[in-house]
């Protein structure tokens, strides 16, 4: 009725040492995955590596094409699109849920999260993105909506491997200016919470994550015209 204990061992280290090597830009967009060459640095067998990637297209970080094997998912403008609409419309549900729900010290949790986030502005840059995963995910853990919660993490781990492709230094000075306002732009949505404005909430938040799709969309062509006027010159 079950696989053995140790294949499925095998195969959730598979997804986590792939999904980190995504997420981390060790493994580029488009770049080949082959089960052989997995196997052989793994030390182990192809199967649990082939269920390995089954579960990674799912989550829509490598893509399968029959005659053309596995290789790393790569990001157009309308993915960007789509996994920022999805994302806007599953925190603007949490949010909605969270107002109604949210207690002090869910609150107080969500404010550290902010201050922590300004706190890394300047010295740890990647850290200030995880913190800003964070308070968005907590976001959806009040809420208390399992699959919501399920549904943002597949999501989330597609959002980091678009960073890794994304000069996200510009993005957020393009965004807010300065990246210490980074962290003071999540300020409304914690008041909204704390006040339980729930549609002001929301509007401000669909408004946050959908700014940072356009702005990620616009960033992708001004690099796109710089590379094609390298190319001419």
């Amino acid at each position: 009725m079950f696989p053995p204990a140790t294949r499925l061992i095998f195969r959730s280290q598979v997804v986590d040492a792939l999904r980190a090597a995504i997420m981390e830009g060790r493994l580029q967009p488009r770049q080949p995955i082959t089960e052989r060459q997995l196997a052989h640095d793994l030390q182990i067998s192809r199967a649990p590596i082939r269920e390995a990637l089954r579960d990674l297209e799912k989550e829509g970080l490598i893509v399968t094409r029959p005659h053309r094997g596995t290789y790393v998912a790569s990001f157009n403008d309308e993915d960007v699109q789509e996994i920022y609409t999805l994302r806007a419309n599953l925190e603007t549900m949490a949010l909605g849920r969270a107002v109604e729900r949210a207690s002090a010290a869910d609150i107080d949790a969500l404010d550290t999260l902010i201050d922590d986030m300004a706190r890394h502005a300047h010295s740890d840059f990647a850290q200030t993105i995880n913190l800003d995963l964070a308070f968005h995910r907590r976001i959806c853990e009040i809420a208390a909506h399992r699959r919501l919660l399920d549904a943002w993490d597949v999501l989330a781990n597609q959002v980091r491997a678009l960073y890794t492709i994304t000069d996200v230094p510009t993005l957020i000075r393009s965004l807010y200016g300065y990246v210490d306002q980074m962290a003071e732009r999540h300020r409304p949505i914690v008041n909204a919470i704390r006040q339980r404005d729930g549609a002001g909430g929301q509007r401000y938040i669909a408004a946050h994550v959908g700014d940072v799709a356009s702005t990620i969309v616009e960033q992708r062509a001004e690099v796109a015209a710089h590379a094609a006027l390298d190319q001419n010159h």
